[in-house]
Formats: C-alpha cells, sequence, structure tokens
C-alpha cells in the first residue's frame, strides 16, 4: 500500500519529502557546532535525514526518489566543490585542526546514510517497484512516454507562442 501522507496522491507526498531532504543537509554543513556536539549534530540529523527517506520510500514514488536522489547528488558535488569547509569550521570561525576525526565526521555519516537509505529501499518493497519486468507493464511508466512525445510535438508545432493555457489536452 502507498503512502500519500495526507496528500491527493502518493507522488505528490514524494516530491514534498524530496524537497524537505536538502534543508537537511544544508543545515548540518553549515551550523555552527563545537567538536564536543558535532557528533550529536550529525546524529540528530542523520535520523531525521532517514526519517525522511522511510517516507519517502513508503510513498513508493519513483519520480520522488529520482529527484532526492539526484538533488543529494548536486548537493554533494556542491559540497565537495566547496571542499566542506562549512562543515570543518568552529563557531570561533577557525577549522578545525584535528584531521584524525576527519574521517569520521565526513566520510562516515555518507557511508552510514548509503547504506541506511539501500536498506529503507529493499526493506520496504520500494527495489521491486523498479523491476524491469514491473516498469514494462506499468501503464504509468508508459504513459508517460506517450505524453512526452506528444508534449516534444506540441513544442515543435508552436515552439514561441505555444498553445495557450488549459489548451493541451485538447491539442
Amino acid at each position: 500500500v502507498r503512502w500519500s501522507l495526507g496528500w491527493a496522491n502518493p507522488n505528490q507526498a514524494g516530491a514534498f519529502l524530496a524537497a524537505c531532504l536538502p534543508p537537511f543537509w544544508v543545515a548540518r554543513a553549515v551550523s555552527p557546532r563545537s567538536r564536543s556536539t558535532q557528533i550529536a549534530w550529525i546524529a540528530l540529523f542523520l535520523c531525521l535525514e532517514l526519517i525522511l527517506w522511510f517516507l519517502l520510500a513508503k510513498t513508493y514514488s519513483r519520480g520522488g526518489l529520482v529527484a532526492a536522489l539526484a538533488a543529494a547528488l548536486w548537493f554533494g558535488f556542491c559540497l565537495r566543490l566547496t571542499d566542506g569547509k562549512h562543515a570543518r569550521h568552529t563557531p570561533g570561525g577557525q577549522a578545525s585542526p584535528d584531521k584524525s576525526a576527519g574521517w569520521a565526521i565526513t566520510c562516515l555519516p555518507a557511508v552510514i546514510r548509503l547504506v541506511s537509505i539501500a536498506a529503507i529501499i529493499i526493506i520496504t518493497g520500494f527495489f521491486a517497484r523498479m523491476e524491469p519486468a514491473r516498469m514494462r507493464d506499468d501503464a504509468s511508466a508508459a504513459n508517460r512516454l506517450t505524453l512526452w512525445q506528444g508534449g516534444m510535438e506540441m513544442i515543435a508545432a508552436h515552439p514561441l507562442s505555444g498553445w495557450g493555457s488549459g489548451e493541451s489536452g485538447r491539442i
């Protein structure tokens, strides 16, 4: 049973949950904290994030999962570009000189996160929803291809002026 969490359908819930994940990543990356509380903050943010991943998995929204994973990859890429500078600063603005704790604080949560997300996807049965045989027989996947093709044909026919608001169904 797909969870809609009070939304009109599970895909809306999935989109909402996918949009709720990045603020946790940003908060964890930029929140000023001392070394003594850093692990507690990481654990708190990770637990809250994994709850959101679990709820997302229970919606079985493939689009929500793809959006969340794409956002995670983009955020990781952007964080890597900044070399994680925000994540390693103490409240006084000085970079932490302790390099030995660096791996445990930066890489270990990422490994735990990836393993946990994979486990959530498998345990909830979400992975079965992505099997090629199931997707081949799923009308929603086939209908999307038809809609995308029709959309491309509409764009090609009137690329600058469009068709007008509410006219796509009739066209």
